[in-house]
């Protein structure tokens, strides 16, 4: 079926980040509204929502080099259904929607004075996303949207990488 299965492996993909939360919290504690239950809670789906968000990125981007090769093997995906230019728009709403969503976090972030968070985020997730995006859109062969998908990694890495600070500065 169409964007199922990039539905299903994002939400696995954000499941791992959610594993996490449930791992090292105990069920009292959330009842009870600890305060560093409720922040930790708060975090976990930040990057649960970012890992789901670029993990879709990623599949559709996938989905688009692997054109071929699916289009063979009778797959439905969003570009074989709709064509690479409506896949592109897919992919670019979303960019979009995760690269407001960090910027206003980063402002958010700000107010805390955590100056290396932030300088990370924007030198290692948001500009390489807004990168992506521009690249997406000159994006025509198997290779440039192979090239994509290993960004789209690593902008998922260096997203994953951040929640270092939250320990440094919790």
């Amino acid at each position: 079926k169409l964007l199922i299965g990039n539905v299903v492996i994002s939400l696995l993909t954000s499941w791992t980040v959610l594993i996490l939360f449930f791992a090292f919290t105990e069920p009292h504690s959330a009842i009870r509204g600890a305060v560093d239950t409720v922040k930790f809670f708060r975090v976990s789906f930040l990057y649960a929502g970012f890992a789901f968000i670029s993990s879709l990125i990623r599949e559709a981007i996938k989905d688009m080099e692997d054109l071929e090769g699916d289009t063979r093997y009778g797959c439905r995906t969003l570009p074989i259904v709709a064509g690479i230019r409506s896949a592109k728009i897919y992919v670019t709403i979303w960019i979009s929607v995760l690269i407001i969503s960090l910027s206003v976090l980063q402002l958010y972030v700000l107010q805390f004075r955590w100056w290396l968070a932030v300088v990370y985020s924007i030198a290692l997730v948001i500009l390489p996303l807004v990168y992506l995006l521009f690249q997406l859109a000159a994006a025509k062969t198997t290779a440039q949207f192979s090239f994509l998908s290993r960004l789209c990694k690593l902008i998922m890495l260096a997203g994953m990488i951040s929640m270092i600070f939250f320990r440094m500065y919790f």
